[in-house]
C-alpha cells in the first residue's frame, strides 16, 4: 500500500511557525512515533 501526502496551505504556515518558534524537533519527534505509522491500530482515549 503507498500512501500520499498533500499539504495544506494552513499546513505549510504551522510547518513555519514551528520552525521559526523552536519546536520543530519536538514536533519531528512526535511525527517520527510509530502510530502515526500505521493507519491500522486503534487508539481509544477514555476519560
Amino acid at each position: 500500500m503507498t500512501w500520499t501526502l498533500v499539504y495544506t496551505k494552513q499546513t505549510q504556515k504551522d510547518a513555519e511557525k514551528l520552525a521559526c518558534s523552536g519546536l520543530k524537533p519536538k514536533a519531528q519527534e512526535l511525527l517520527a512515533l510509530s502510530v502515526f505509522k500505521s493507519p491500522v491500530r486503534e487508539f481509544f482515549c477514555l476519560s
